[in-house]
């Protein structure tokens, strides 16, 4: 919850700034057209590292337990609504990934859903602050020798910056894996991921 509400306020800052920003004059018919008309629907292609770190609790005993993981994910961002600062509705096709960890393991996202929020640099257009929250459902084996498959759900927070064609992004989630009230495990998830975006009209404003 704490990295919701963390890019939830990013998301309203940056929306008061941009509106303090705005160019009262020459710009009313360009925010009249639909964002759909600036060829913004983009098809995106991204590879992550990420740093993962487990505290496992039992009793009075503490574990910290570090780790990293790779994954690859593509997917699709829709925008929504006028003017230059459009709602992002981000479907993540596939995304599946390598644990490198005591145990060994892999995981892979079901088909997921991300909300967010488009900001352009009005000063180099083509450049942008993306950021977004995300929620899906992970299938994960922990340990490959025992196979030991979970599902469970995740939420996280990302925020991408676009420049161009390029993308680079720093995700951050969190999960609690509870087996009783003295025996339990919190998982932290902090990601910097390189990507490419591909669409029609590059350009995100006029």
């Amino acid at each position: 919850m704490k990295v919701s509400f963390f890019v939830i306020a990013l998301i309203f800052s940056l929306n008061a700034f941009a509106q303090a920003d705005e160019q009262p004059q020459g710009t009313e018919q360009d925010e009249k057209l639909l964002i759909g008309e600036r060829g913004l629907n983009r098809f995106f292609l991204d590879g992550s590292f990420a740093v993962v770190v487990s505290n496992q609790v039992s009793g009075k005993t503490n574990e910290i337990i570090g780790g990293a993981t790779i994954n690859f994910r593509i997917g699709n961002n829709f925008y929504f609504g006028k003017g230059l600062k459009p709602v992002i509705l981000r479907l993540t096709y596939f995304r599946s990934g390598i644990l490198f960890a005591d145990p060994f393991g892999f995981y892979n996202v079901f088909p997921s859903v991300g909300l967010g929020k488009h900001f352009n640099n009005k000063v180099k257009k083509a450049n942008s602050i993306e950021p977004m929250l995300h929620a899906g459902v992970i299938a994960a084996v922990a340990d490959i020798i025992n196979y030991d498959l979970e599902f469970y759900p995740y939420f996280s927070g990302e925020v991408k910056f676009n420049f161009r064609k390029f993308a680079f992004g720093i995700e951050l989630s969190t999960k609690k894996f509870k087996h009783s009230a003295s025996n339990y495990s919190q998982g932290y998830y902090v990601g910097f991921s390189f990507g490419l975006r591909f669409g029609k009209g590059l350009r995100f404003s006029n």
